[in-house]
């Protein structure tokens, strides 16, 4: 649905109230589209560039409608990073507008808030288990000093960590604290496992207490929504995991008083193994479908066979071994994760979705694991819920198409929908795809990987500064540098080389990426290589002069495994035979190379160069999937020898011509 805007350049005169900067390009007509759509009690889905400010805009122009109307607004994003950035705009507006009426907190975890040891990092089940065991034994003294202290209404912006170090200071319990303070608050940045999660979702809505009919809900870089949604509601057990399961029992029930849990940990990875045993081991990971109407008769015989009453109430009996042990380790100062609890909200998990065609069940099997997995494929049940919220505001860099996001959530198609003209002027952002560049599944061959291999270092040879490459796959990756001279090339260029690895910690991962923006900031003109849909291609940023080059080698299509082929079929019985594939196949790949396309251009001052290293992204159905920023600075060349090389040294020419002319005061 196309909507009618007012005139592009004034803000709403309640939203001017609370914008605090000079405007960018954009942000009035966004502002236009997000106040008057709330006022019509509508959702709203906007696509905006990074860098275009789209965060200050959206609370400045909700928050006159939620004063107006007394609602809370609850503005939710994928990572901790992302909400203190609400909270930071929040203050500006708090500060520069002088609007001191308002409140708002950004709220962090247990694990993330606690001063214990024994819950600090816990998963958030297994912290709040820990939390309530040491408030019932009043074992936690900070919240016993809480309890006695009397809070005081507060006005202002806090972030957790604020939060965190007063309650260190203080000595009263952070967590506990922010959950006081979030019932005065007009803005609560939170993670969308709050919203997602419908335990969590009814905690919140009770601290609060108020409904969802009284918010507005945002969801920033909502693009990542769904995959969130169904892997929160997803879940797995692994032989490795049994494993430590009957570890565990063997060690706190020396006495034997649960048999009946020991039989059914044994008869169940039986069945791991069994199917371990039948495909043999594989270098690579594989899956393969459960066979449930031969599984769930093998389970039900072992019922049949040990007096056990069913497998629901042997669950609940699991996990109530498992608390135990989790409460013997908490006494014992150890890490309180246990492998029999994780079992027994398995198989709870196991029984409620074995019969619901939403939930996939699956077998990952590698050389020396095997694992039952229990996948999520269809958000929507989860989502609908929130539509009862006072109005939805969805905002990504990366959302086109629209329809398609909507379809995916469940959100009505009469949701407000508008893409937002690109902010980045063509003379700083150059796009060049190229014809020619064949990397289908069956074209990557040696001489293709040398002819990609060849492209890049042109494209590196003309970039002065850093580039990062990064691939379809590891499988990609792994074949670029095997069958190329690619890492000899930026050798002689005398380029510092980083390449990401599929076994990398997250330190190592993070050293690695430090070191390359370093390199930039002291114009080494550094290479990484990395993957489509990584940590480095979604998860960071590179603005300035950490990256000012991507390339991008191939289409991260996922490969057709058991689960994607059962996915595609699902969707395709949900949205019919067109939209099946493209919604399940088609458009997370194109996400990723977008995602990936958009590291070093993060402000309006960034320029840079993305190579799109591949014939189909010149096409015209993926190109539908790209960005509206990508398209419109989008240059198609001919695969040639140097076309490419002298296309981006003249780009990067024409900036330093521009950038000398400045310093000129021309």
């Amino acid at each position: 649905m196309v909507t009618a805007t007012p005139k592009i350049g004034q803000f709403p005169l309640e939203v001017q109230d609370y914008f605090p900067f000079e405007p960018r390009p954009g942000q009035s007509l966004m502002a236009n589209e997000i106040y008057y759509g709330v006022l019509a009690n509508n959702h709203v889905a906007i696509e905006g560039a990074a860098g275009m400010g789209k965060t200050v805009t959206c609370l400045s122009s909700l928050l006159p409608i939620c004063k107006r109307e007394g609602c809370t607004l609850l503005y939710t994003a994928r990572t901790h990073t992302q909400i203190q950035r609400v909270i930071e705009e929040l203050s500006m507006i708090y500060k520069i507008k002088g609007r001191h009426e308002l409140t708002g907190i950004s709220v962090y975890g247990r694990a993330n808030m606690c001063l214990n040891p024994e819950v600090q990092g816990a998963p958030p089940v297994e912290a709040m288990e820990i939390c309530g065991e040491l408030r019932k034994t009043r074992r936690c003294r900070w919240y016993e000093e809480l309890k006695s202290k009397e809070i005081d209404r507060m006005s202002g912006c806090f972030t957790s960590e604020y939060v965190r170090e007063y309650g260190l200071e203080a000595e009263v319990c952070p967590y506990y604290l922010s959950k006081e303070l979030m019932k005065h608050c007009n803005v609560i940045a939170l993670t969308y496992v709050y919203l997602i999660n419908p335990f969590m979702r009814s905690i919140l809505f009770k601290t609060l207490d108020t409904s969802l009919e009284s918010c507005v809900l945002v969801f920033d870089e909502c693009h990542n929504l769904p995959d969130l949604a169904m892997h929160t509601m997803s879940l797995g057990v692994s032989d490795r995991g049994l494993k430590r399961a009957l570890k565990e029992y063997h060690r706190y029930d020396a006495a034997g008083k649960y048999p009946l849990i020991l039989k059914f940990l044994k008869h169940f990875k039986g069945y791991l193994d069994q199917v371990q045993q039948e495909y043999g081991a594989h270098p690579e990971e594989i899956e393969i479908g459960v066979d449930l109407q031969a599984f769930i008769p093998y389970l039900a015989t072992f019922t049949k066979q040990n007096g056990a009453k069913d497998l629901f109430v042997l669950a609940r009996e699991i996990k109530q071994f498992g608390r135990h042990i989790r409460r013997l380790k908490l006494e014992a100062k150890q890490s309180t994760y246990s492998s029999v609890y994780h079992f027994g909200t398995f198989l709870e998990q196991f029984i409620s979705t074995v019969k619901d065609s939403q939930y996939l069940h699956y077998m990952i099997l590698a050389k020396d694991r095997i694992q039952y997995y229990i996948r999520c494929i269809d958000c929507r049940g989860l989502l609908r819920p929130l539509q009862r919220a006072r109005s939805i505001i969805s905002m990504s860099g990366t959302l086109e198409p629209i329809d398609a996001y909507l379809d995916i959530c469940g959100f009505p198609q009469h949701t407000r929908r508008r893409v937002l003209p690109s902010p980045f002027s063509h003379k700083l952002v150059r796009v060049f795809a190229m014809r020619g560049i064949d990397l289908t599944y069956f074209s990557r061959t040696t001489p293709q990987y040398q002819i990609l291999a060849k492209r890049c270092l042109e494209v590196i040879r003309a970039t002065p500064g850093n580039t990062a490459v990064f691939c379809a796959s590891y499988d990609v990756l792994e074949s670029f540098l095997k069958k190329t001279e690619f890492r000899r090339g930026i050798k002689d260029l005398g380029r510092p080389f980083y390449s990401e690895r599929r076994d990398f910690t997250s330190r190592q991962n993070q050293e690695m990426i430090t070191k390359f923006k370093t390199k930039g900031h002291q114009g080494k003109k550094a290479v990484l290589v990395g993957v489509c849909g990584g940590r480095n291609s979604e998860g960071v940023d590179f603005p300035g002069p950490e990256m000012i080059t991507v390339i991008i080698l191939g289409i991260p299509l996922a490969r057709m495994t058991h689960s994607v082929n059962a996915l595609i079929t699902y969707y395709t019985e949900q949205f019919g035979v067109y939209k099946g594939k493209e919604y399940a196949y088609t458009l997370p790949a194109l996400r990723r190379a977008n995602q990936a396309a958009g590291r070093p251009i993060r402000t309006l001052r960034d320029y840079g160069v993305i190579v799109l290293l591949d014939d189909r992204y010149s096409h015209a159905y993926y190109r539908r999937f790209l960005s509206h920023w990508i398209n419109e600075n989008m240059v198609i060349l001919n695969d040639q020898d140097g076309v490419l090389e002298g296309e981006v040294a003249r780009f990067y020419l024409s900036q330093q011509n521009h950038e000398n002319n400045i310093k000129g005061g021309f």
